[in-house]
This record gives C-alpha cells, sequence and structure tokens, in this order.
C-alpha cells in the first residue's frame, strides 16, 4: 500500500530546502515503511491537491499556503469517532479471559486495532515537521495545529507500506 508523506510548515520552504527520504527518522522505515521515495514536482501537485480534497471543506489551498478552518477537527474526525466508539463498545463487552489471551478472539483482536487505527492511522498520510526533523500521522497533527496560522508545504514523499 502506497501514502504520503506532506513536509508541512509554519514558514515557507524554499524548493532547495526540502525535505527528501533521508530526511525521515529511522523508527519510520523501522516500524512502518519498507521504502519511500521523492516526487516529481508534477506529483507533488496532485498529491497537496489529494490533501486538500481529504481535507474537505475545513481547508484551503492557496499556491504554497494552507489554511485550516477553525472547525476542521469538528468536520474531519466525525466519521473516525463513530467508528472509534463502535469499537470502544465491542472491547468493553469483552471478557477477561479474552483480554488476558487465555481465550483468542480474533474479534477483540480487529476491534483493538479498529480503535487504534480510528484515533491515528498508523499507515495513513504522514506530516514531516522540517522545524524539528520528525512525523505525525496526520490525525495526530490535526489534533495539535494551530488553525490561525497558515501552513506551507514543502516536500511531498511517497512511501510503502
Amino acid at each position: 500500500m502506497h501514502n504520503t508523506i506532506y513536509e508541512i510548515s509554519d514558514k515557507p520552504i524554499p524548493k532547495s530546502g526540502r525535505a527528501t527520504v533521508g530526511s525521515l527518522p529511522a523508527w519510520f522505515f523501522d516500524s512502518v515503511s519498507d521504502g519511500a521515495s521523492e516526487v516529481s514536482d508534477d506529483d507533488r501537485e496532485q498529491e497537496i491537491n489529494r490533501l486538500a480534497h481529504h481535507l474537505g471543506s475545513s481547508c484551503t489551498w492557496d499556491g504554497n499556503k494552507l489554511m485550516l478552518s477553525p472547525d476542521i477537527r469538528k468536520e474531519y474526525f466525525k466519521g473516525a469517532f463513530e467508528y472509534f466508539k463502535k469499537a470502544v463498545a465491542a472491547l468493553a463487552e469483552t471478557e477477561y479471559a479474552v483480554f488476558s489471551g487465555a481465550v483468542p478472539s480474533v474479534a477483540f483482536d480487529l476491534a483493538l486495532q479498529g480503535m487504534a487505527e480510528s484515533y491515528s492511522d498508523k499507515f495513513g498520510s504522514y506530516v514531516y515537521d522540517p522545524g524539528i526533523g520528525e512525523l505525525f500521522p496526520l490525525d495526530t497533527w490535526i489534533r495539535s495545529a494551530d488553525v490561525s496560522k497558515p501552513y506551507y508545504v514543502g516536500s511531498a514523499i511517497d512511501y510503502h507500506c
């Protein structure tokens, strides 16, 4: 499966200063990805447009500037929250023997995985923050993004997991 890492900063990112695959932290290749590659300028534009479309009306994309709506968290997480609540409800009904592993349960494993992925998708899109040199799942970044300021997109890096 392929997905995208977006380099996003609160400062403009010159083309010559964009992140490369070599900028990414080693933990990402140890636990998430088995390979990554920079994309062409045309593909970068397509990926950024895909991000803006994914974020929907909760963001605007203008040139290299991304603006997030104050309502982004209210809108973006609606579907995931419903899935999260269903997974938690299923987990709440779990017997101790299943929880302890004495009785194997595929349904329990799937509910637990679904709960975690609905909160933060480990294999989804990522944001690379060049200011600190770290990666965050897009969901995690949206939860902490300052919606009062613009963000700038540098690289778009394709990764495989």
